[in-house]
Order: C-alpha cells, then structure tokens, then sequence
C-alpha cells in the first residue's frame, strides 16, 4: 500500500512537468503561447509576439547646375508587436512599440551624366534598422550603386535614357497674315533647339478653326521640322487640303500640339494653348487687325 500510494502522485507530478512548455528568455521575437489564464476575454498584457525594422525612406533630386553630393537625414524604428488581449474565440490583439530607434545621416554623391535643362535625376534613398542603400527613381542617365563605409552611397552615370521633354520647350511666337494681308502663317519657337542635334525632328500637329458657335475645324495637319529655334507653317502651302476657303472678316485660331521625334526625348505629345483669334482681311474689306504675336 505504501509503495502504491507513492508511485502515483509521482507519477501524476511527472506528467504535469511535461505538459508545460519551456520557452527561453531569448524567444520574445517569436509567436508564443499564452501561459497566462485569463477571464472574460482578457488576458495579461505585455507578451512581445514579433519584431521587425521598418524601412525610412526619402528622395533626393539633382537638376542641371547642382552640386555632387546631398546628405539624407533617415530614422529607423523596430517595432514590436506587444500581446494586449486575447479573446474567449483565441483571437489575440497586439499593439505597436517601438523598442528601439536608429539615426544615420546618408552622403549621397552623383558622378558623371550632364544633364539638359528639363532633366532631372531622381534616386531613393533607405535605412532599415542599420542596412542602408540607395536606387534609382526617375533618371535620365542608368547608375551603378555603390554602399560604402560611413554612411555614404555613391552612383555612377552609365548609358543615356530618352528623357520626357519639356511640355513648355515649344512656344508660340505668332499667328496672323504677314502684313495684314495674304496667308495666315504660325510661327513656334524652340527653347531647346541646341540641345537637340542632327536627326533630332519635332512633329507639330495644328487644327485650324474658324470661330463659330461649334469652332468649325478648317484644316488638321502635322507639320515635321528638323531640330531648329524657329518653324513656321504657311497655311497657303495647304489650301488644296483645306474643307473651306477663308472668309474676309470672319476669325480664325489654331488648336496645336507638338512632341518631339528621336534619341533624346521620348515621343510624348504636349497640348500647348490655343492661340488667339485673327480675323482673315482678304484685302477687299477693311478688317479687324489681324498679325497677333504671343
């Protein structure tokens, strides 16, 4: 009977131990079992389940004239995800706590790769917890990466993309009969034209309108010019094209666009405003004046 009665509560001890989990002290990063009983739906606070660095970002951006290096300025924070309840379904609720911050100032240098006026290099830069690193954004130039010690990230130009062009790089010089009479002619000037080398063209799309209640379309047309600080198109050149003849005193305008035909710019269209109105004098009645420059 002795023997007995001293086996079994042994033996019940034995498995109570083994039915307990250990978790050791260093586990805190890891999903854990909630060894805490609860009631109602609460459970004991302040069980750490994971943690993790979250990434700061921030842009930096170089345009023609500025100089080779930038600094960044970037805070990392690791979160912990911290045990707030657990409900009588098992369904746990966590809250964020940041255990710990990282600061680090990043050198961000550009080498090589002139830039034309409308262009820009655009590059993001990280920090997650104490890794760092840097890619390109928006360039016109392809960059080789380099993280070095200390905080700073060199990129390096490599080969040339097509670049978006200026929407504003053509402009409006004039729209009206040279001399009050004759054509009407429509003269664009090209804020960029050295910029722009041999086999470099610019398309110019124009509708002619005459100014009536609906603006009637007279002529669509698209004019391509070799790269140049001037393009004029004579309406005259086109009057076989033309659904209707021009009418003495009555108004006309041009609805225009452009973009850009070769290796330096995409072929992006840019919708430019319309030009004012110029009413056509065929010089058998007196009308209203008609060369009107931008």
């Amino acid at each position: 009977m002795i023997k007995t009665m001293t086996t079994i509560p042994l033996a019940i001890a034995l498995a109570a131990t083994l039915s307990v989990p250990v978790l050791a002290a260093g586990d805190w990063n890891l999903p854990q079992m909630d060894l805490n009983s609860h009631d109602g739906g609460s459970a004991i606070s302040g069980r750490h389940a994971f943690s993790d660095w979250q990434a700061d970002c921030n842009y930096v951006t170089f345009r023609q004239g500025d100089g080779p290096t930038v600094q960044v300025s970037l805070n990392s924070s690791l979160i912990e995800k911290e045990l707030v309840s657990v409900g009588e379904d098992g369904q746990r609720r966590y809250q964020d706590r940041v255990a710990q911050r990282n600061s680090r100032t990043i050198i961000f240098e550009r080498r090589g790769g002139e830039l034309a006026p409308w262009e820009r290099d655009r590059f993001k830069v990280c920090l997650k917890g104490h890794d760092y690193w840097a890619e390109e954004s928006d360039t016109a130039y392809s960059y080789s990466v380099q993280t070095g010690m200390n905080g700073s990230v060199v990129a390096t130009a490599g080969g040339k993309y097509r670049t978006r062009g200026d929407s504003d790089g053509l402009y409006l010089k004039s729209f009206g009969q040279a001399g009050g009479v004759g054509a009407f002619q429509f003269v664009v000037g090209d804020k960029w034209a050295r910029h722009y080398g041999a086999g470099e063209q610019v398309a110019i799309q124009v509708e002619l309108k005459k100014n009536t209640l609906l603006d009637e379309t007279i002529l669509e047309k698209t004019v391509t010019f070799e790269s140049s600080e001037t393009y004029t198109i004579d309406f005259s050149q086109y009057a076989h094209e033309m659904k209707k003849d021009f009418e003495n005193g009555k108004e006309y305008f041009v609805k225009w666009s452009f973009q850009r035909v070769g290796n330096v710019s995409t072929d992006d269209k840019f919708l430019r405003p319309n030009t004012r109105k110029s009413t056509y004098n065929s010089g058998t009645a007196k009308a209203k004046p008609d060369w009107q420059p931008w």
